[in-house]
Formats: C-alpha cells, structure tokens, sequence
C-alpha cells in the first residue's frame, strides 16, 4: 500500500516533470537537464522504474549543452538505478557509458566508481569473471583495499586470469600488416591448465600448457588489414581447467583504425638553378581499393622559393589505385639546400579525416656558373708585371670595401625575411684545380670585416651568410655566398642584397673579383721564397694574411712568406 509521503513525493515528482518539460520547449536545456536529475532521484525513492527514464533524459539535455561531467553523472545514477531494479545488463551498459564521458573531462575517480559499479552488478548477476575484470580496472586507477578483498574473494571462487592484449600499432594502413599479443597472466592460487584462445568462428588459435601462480605466458598472431574502417582483435574467447573443472569467458574486444593506403612522393622534374624556373611536384597515389576524397595540401615552402601553384592544393577525390599529382612552378632565389616537408590530409569513405605525412625532401638549388676559371698544376714562370698590377688594383678594391663596410648585428630568421624585401643581384664563377675547403677559408677570410651571421654545411656544399653595413649611408648589405663542389670544380656563387638598388651590381663585382683573385693566387703559390722588405710587401699584404712575416724595419731585413703569391720573383 503507498503511503501519503509517497503520494505526496509522487506529486511532486508530477510537478518537476511538467516544469522540466516547459524549459524544453523554451529551449532552456541547462534547467531542464537539472529537473530531469531531480526528478529521477525522487522517483527512485519510491521505488518507481521510470526513475531510469528520467535519467536519461537528463543524459539526453546536459548532451545538447555539451555539459559532458554531468551527462556521465545521469548515466551512473541510471546505472545505480537499473542494478537496484536487478536489471544488470542495463546496469552494466549505462556504468561504460558513463566512463566514457567521465574520461573526456579527466575524471579519474568517477571513472573508478563506474568499474566498481560495474563490477558489482556483474557479481549479483553471478558473472564472476566479468567482475574480476572490472574490479582490476578500477584498481589502476587506484589500489583500495576493499576492492582488493572483492577481487581475491571472486578468484577463490572461480580462478581468473588477467587478460590483456595489445596491437603492436595504434593504427595501419590498407594492406598493411598487425601483430596482435595477448598476455595471460595467472593471478590466482591455483594453476590455469590446457588454456584455449578461439577467434569469432570458434577456432583455435593456440594451446598454452599450464600457468604456475604468479606467473604469465604471451600469444602473438599477426594479421593483414584487408579494408578501409576498423580492424577487430583476433582473439575472442579464452577457455582454461582449473582441478579438471572448465572455465569459459569472454576476451575484452580490441579495435584498431585502418587508413587508406595513400603514398606521397615529392620529385622535381628539373634541376633548379637560380633565377630559372623549374617544376617541382608531389605526387599522391592512392594504394587502396576504396576512393578518398577532399584532398588538401598542406606544404610550406621555404622563403627563398618563389612558389606559383599549377593545379593548386585541393583534389575533391582520388579513385583506388589513382594518382593524382599538385604540381607547382617555382624559383629560386637563394643558393643553397631547401628542405620540404608536405602533409596530405583526406577523408575515406566513412568521412574519417586522416592525415599522412612523407619523409623531409631536399630540394637542391645550384646556380649556372658564367665562367671557367682553370688552375693549372704547372706553373715555374715569374709573375708577369701585368699580373703584379693585378694585385695592385685588388689591394686599392680591398682597401675601399673594407672602408665602406661596418659589421652590421641581425640574427638569421631576420636576415632571411630582409632578403625578400630588398633589391639584390647575382654572380657567380667556377673554378677547377681548388677545393671547397680551401675556397671556404679564403671566403671567410677576406669577409672577416662584416658579421657572420650564419654558416652551414651539407654533403658537397658551404652556405655563408654575412651582414655589412655602410658606415655613412648606414646602408644595410647582405651577402650569400655558397661554395659547391661537383665534378672535381668548385661553384662560387654570389648574392648581394641592399635596401637600395644603387651601384649594387658595382659593388657586388668588387667583392667577388676580390675572393677569386685571392683564391687564384694563393692557389697558384707552391714554394717558399725569401724576400726583401719594400714598399712591395704593402701590396700584397692583404693577399698573405695567413703567412709567417717579419716585424723587423730596414732594407736589408729578410722574411719568410709562406705560401705566398711570390715564386722565384726579383724586387
């Protein structure tokens, strides 16, 4: 017989009903979300059924609003609600569901009380071994002595092992390969015998002997991914003797994504030079059997490359075994190495978003040298007065760069963004005989006078980066020098960048001819002479930085110049 104080909380439960539903037409979900869960604990307390539904209307309403803490909350008290009712499976069903949006807001301890709720409705219902798994579960989340007697108290009555299984890949590709293990760990007092793993049509896929207490054997199987979609666990059920009396259970299912099998390979259809354009392409074939679609391109191109897209960066679809390829112009502008890394992203025909990613792709850019500038091996002749004149004239050029030119303080993503703003022009020369080496000492060497602000170094190639300043016009310069070598000769080239385009193509010849005469003569140099100190030795100064020279004044005083320009030569 109801009593009046269930009749009345009856009412009232009538009358927070008829509110929550006017907050649902006024579209007040918040409100109406809060008056289902009153609800729902009222009709629970008279022991009405309908205190389940109620619940999850408020599961329904904290969704609308994303309020996900308190959606996991309706779904356990739907949970408690249904395993007091001593309906298990809902019970059972409605505590995962709750975890599941526990998880999304790090709520560890609502996520632990979801297992133990879990694993007590399985206990009632007398499924042990459901119960074990559940209580190991909430027991890494955290070790509660209490739960740890459930969990002990079951294996006595039905010894259990732990099961636990993993893919050696979070995800794989169409066509690929995945190696499944499953680990059986005995955690009981008794042996586990003749352990049976069966797949879904009921065979066998291995027999383990007997497992001692404490100890654990593992089981691999690999596996082909056929399709696009999710690839289940091989294993399904496990069957084991304890004392001659057979067990029987569930594997807990395991899933992992499998993608399209897309490969991306970049190439360039050929060989860039500076200041020449050239295609450079990357190309995308689809492996699998199914299409993708919604294909974008995400690549970014290094400054120094003046990019103009041919086929632009989306393809709306790519059929299985197609390929399709985003081509793009492009320029570049600097001498050196370029690394490009592109990413494809792309839906299969589920709609689920993928991305794939390729190996970094070097982009080599070189530059077509004007000149040949050959460096014989025989040379036993004086220089001639000419070539002494030569010397002369690059002195006086030395003289006034290093008059015009200051150190000038950047750092190297700054001087990068500078030279696509500034004017600039190019030079270039090869030279045969010389190595990289030495032509990279003689670069630095007669450049000593501006910044250094960056050097790097590749397989067959020297990139130099170096800032100057004019001290009167406070003039910025900016100048790339890159030494190759490629078919035993040395690349030399050159650009010179300024915020002003005057006399730059003037001042760029200047520097230059300054290094190659340097490198030239200090290459053709091969014996050690004495000479006199005159007025000569002021001329070829700049030339011999490197040498051993006397300090000592006076016309009769005789110095050692190693490796000097001067080979047998009367002053």
């Amino acid at each position: 017989m109801v009593s009046k104080e269930e009749k009345k909380m009856s009412k009232e439960v009538e009358k927070i009903l008829r509110e929550a539903k006017r907050n649902v037409r006024k579209k007040n979900y918040e409100n109406a979300a809060s008056l289902y869960k009153k609800a729902s604990l009222l009709a629970h307390k008279i022991g009405d059924k309908k205190a389940v539904e109620y619940a999850l209307e408020a599961v329904k309403y904290n969704l609308k609003i994303k309020n996900y803490f308190n959606a996991g909350w309706s779904y356990r008290n739907a949970a408690i609600f249904s395993k007091d009712f001593r309906d298990f499976d809902n019970a059972i069903s409605f505590a995962m569901k709750a975890i599941d949006y526990f998880s999304k807001t790090d709520c560890s301890y609502a996520v632990q009380w979801c297992y133990n709720l879990a694993g007590e409705a399985s206990e009632e219902r007398k499924d042990y071994f459901s119960a074990a798994r559940y209580y190991r579960k909430s027991l890494e989340i955290e070790r509660k002595e209490a739960i740890e007697k459930r969990l002990e108290r079951i294996l006595k009555e039905a010894p259990h092992p732990t099961i636990e299984q993993t893919p050696d890949r979070q995800e794989v590709k169409e066509g690929g390969d995945v190696t499944f293990k499953i680990r059986i760990k005995n955690d009981s007092k008794n042996v586990l015998n003749d352990i049976c793993i069966f797949d879904k049509k009921g065979d066998r896929l291995c027999l383990l002997e007997g497992i001692e207490p404490g100890n654990e054997r593992l089981f691999s199987l690999g596996e082909k991914a056929h399709e696009v979609g999710m690839m289940d666990s091989p294993f399904k059920r496990i069957r084991w003797k304890v004392e001659g009396k057979e067990f029987e259970d569930d594997v807990e299912p395991l899933e992992i994504p499998v993608k399209p099998n897309i490969e991306i390979r970049p190439y360039i259809k050929n060989k860039p030079h500076v200041g020449s354009y050239s295609y450079f392409v990357i190309s995308v074939k689809n492996n699998s059997s199914s299409p993708v679609t919604d294909v974008k391109l995400s690549v970014n191109f290094p400054i120094e490359l003046k990019v103009k897209p041919v086929t632009g960066y989306f393809f709306r679809e790519i059929q299985g075994n197609e390929e399709k390829g985003f081509v793009f112009k492009i320029l570049p502008t600097i001498v050196g190495k370029t690394r490009i890394e592109p990413e494809i992203r792309f839906r299969d025909m589920e709609g689920v978003e993928h991305r794939e990613k390729t190996r970094q792709f070097l982009l080599e850019e070189v530059i077509e040298p004007p000149e040949d500038i050959g460096i014989r091996d025989d040379l036993s002749k004086p220089l001639p007065k000419e070539d002494f004149e030569r010397v002369k004239k690059i002195n006086e050029l030395k003289k006034y760069v290093s008059s015009v030119m200051v150190p000038f303080e950047i750092s190297e993503p700054e001087y990068v963004s500078l030279t696509k703003r500034f004017f600039h022009v190019t030079r270039g020369y090869m030279l045969k005989g010389v190595d990289v080496e030495s032509v990279s000492k003689h670069v630095l060497e007669e450049c000593r006078e501006v910044k250094l602000v960056g050097s790097h170094e590749f397989e067959d190639e020297k990139l130099y980066l170096f800032a100057g300043e004019s001290a009167k016009e406070k003039r910025i310069y900016l100048l790339t020098v890159v030494v190759k070598e490629d078919e035993r000769a040395v690349h030399l080239a050159f650009k010179l960048y300024s915020d002003k385009k005057e006399d730059l193509e003037n001042f760029l010849s200047k520097i230059a001819e300054i290094i190659k005469h340097t490198i030239v003569i200090m290459s053709l140099a091969r014996e050690v002479e004495r000479i006199e100190v005159k007025k000569t030795i002021n001329i070829i100064d700049s030339i011999v930085q490197r040498s051993d020279i006397g300090t000592g004044e006076g016309k009769d005083k005789e110095i050692k110049v190693k490796d000097s320009v001067v080979q047998r030569t009367e002053l």
